[in-house]
């Protein structure tokens, strides 16, 4: 789905948060669990491929942490007010009152800009996820919360960061890998929770890896950004909570 129709479409989408809301809030609650603010100390962090990989790996020093992330930091402001389009590398240089050569030394191009964001997003996720797994709920509700969460978390960025949205599709379809990396995040995340239900014999027993590849296949359409407005706006396409139970049920004893 284009960001066109999930504009044409934002009513539907407003009120499809709204009942998805009502229905993660019946979910066991949280509380006790927090999460780490996005700009303090982040561990992970995106070398000029665009790929993720930890600062001791590249070794890049504090400094130059620092400015990465101001550069992801001050390009997401710009992409979500202007657009990506619309916003050229000299733009983000001038925001942050350096030159373009310098940001240059860190990412060879805008393209590469927005595939760090999109993977910097994807990381949020990826965290959010793993609070989820540590709950100390059945693993069917983790499983429940995990699927619900994801799509909740996409369905506001179409509804409320429109461009973002637009730009992630935009790196997603430039570079398949990106998203190829967070789903095998995902699978492991998924793949724990699956582990916990087989040892309390909610869960038949199976092979953890096949199970976590296939739950997420059935739910893709819930969390990827190309595909989730679909589940709001078209109604021949299955609802967020009958994804959601087919696929626990495919797991059950």
């Amino acid at each position: 789905m284009t960001w066109q129709v999930i504009s044409a479409n934002r009513s539907t989408l407003g009120d499809h948060a709204r009942a998805l809301d009502l229905v993660v809030r019946k979910l066991p609650s949280k509380r006790g669990l927090t999460r780490p603010p996005n700009d303090l100390t982040r561990e992970r962090l995106v070398n000029s491929k665009g790929i993720i990989m930890r600062s001791l790996d590249i070794g890049a020093t504090l400094d130059q942490q620092k400015t990465i992330l101001r550069i992801l930091d001050a390009a997401e402001r710009l992409f979500r007010h202007y657009g990506c389009g619309k916003t050229a590398v000299a733009d983000i240089a001038r925001e942050l009152e350096m030159s373009a050569a310098n940001i240059y030394r860190f990412f060879a191009s805008k393209a590469e800009i927005q595939q760090a964001i999109c993977n910097r997003r994807f990381d949020d996720t990826h965290a959010q996820a793993l609070e989820t797994a540590k709950l100390r709920i059945s693993a069917t509700e983790r499983l429940r919360c995990y699927s619900l969460d994801l799509h909740r978390m996409t369905i506001n960025t179409m509804m409320h960061e429109e461009k973002v949205h637009e730009m992630m599709i935009v790196a997603i379809e430039r570079d398949w890998s990106v998203i190829e990396q967070h789903l095998c995040h995902l699978n492991e995340v998924v793949a724990s929770i699956i582990a916990d239900g087989i040892e309390t014999r909610e869960f038949r027993k199976q092979d953890l890896t096949a199970a976590s590849r296939c739950f997420n296949a059935t739910i893709v359409s819930l969390y990827h950004p190309k595909l989730a407005g679909n589940c709001t706006t078209k109604h021949m396409h299955a609802q967020p909570e009958e994804l959601v139970e087919f696929a626990i049920r495919a797991l059950a004893r």
